[in-house]
């Protein structure tokens, strides 16, 4: 469900259950420092429910009205959550940029990367009975304009030649080179318009990872 091919439209309502376990410490990319700090805490369900209620607030548009007036009403939080003081039963909406989400959830103890979001809003229940909305900024269509930050109206994903600077690249089109640009580019429906006969797409978070990467010699966008 990380992948936008995946997920097709779909999206995670109130993610507070968990919906698996693990239980392994080692595996292929699992070992014992991360199970113990994001995994081994997480509860697991020892009797099922017989029933769930009704249902009805989780169907859309519900549950979107619901989190839009969520946001509305959350009071901005601009600073860390390293020793945060919330007030009990206060929301708090948290816009952040991808780059600077492992940092900013360390003090959470959450996955680097954002998991069970609505929209690209992450509604975390915090000890106090407070409520932080995480959202990215340049995903979530549910932050009011002032919070969020939009591609340049001018981009134009240009395909570099492999081993080409993509500066270089840029600047042979008469374009310059915008690294945060690369963030509304680095999807797999963006990427396999580009490079039709890959076989498949993969999300990756790297320092040195901006685009596509490939085992066959394909070219590679420039940004």
């Amino acid at each position: 469900m990380r992948l936008n091919t995946t997920s097709k439209g779909r999206d995670c309502v109130v993610p507070e259950v968990n919906r698996n376990k693990n239980i392994g410490e080692f595996g292929a990319n699992m070992n014992a420092n991360v199970f113990k700090t994001f995994l081994e805490g997480m509860a697991w369900a020892e009797q099922g429910a017989d029933a769930f209620g009704d249902l009805h607030s989780l169907m859309e548009p519900e549950f979107e009205n619901h989190m839009r007036t969520l946001v509305l009403k959350a009071e901005l939080w601009t600073g860390g959550l390293l020793d945060a003081k919330f007030e009990p039963g206060k929301v708090y909406l948290v816009p952040y940029l991808m780059e600077e989400y492992e940092a900013l959830v360390k003090p959470l103890k959450l996955w680097p990367f954002p998991r069970g979001h609505y929209r690209h809003l992450t509604r975390i229940p915090v000890p106090g009975g407070a409520q932080v909305l995480l959202a990215d900024r340049r995903a979530c269509p549910l932050l009011p304009k002032h919070l969020r930050v939009l591609p340049d109206p001018q981009l134009q994903p240009t395909v570099a030649e492999r081993a080409v600077d993509c500066s270089i690249t840029c600047r042979s089109v008469e374009k310059q080179c915008s690294e945060s640009n690369f963030w509304f580019i680095n999807s797999c429906e963006i990427l396999k318009q580009h490079f039709p006969s890959a076989a498949a797409a993969a999300m990756a978070m790297a320092s040195h990872l901006w685009g596509w990467h490939s085992s066959p010699p394909h070219k590679l966008p420039a940004g």
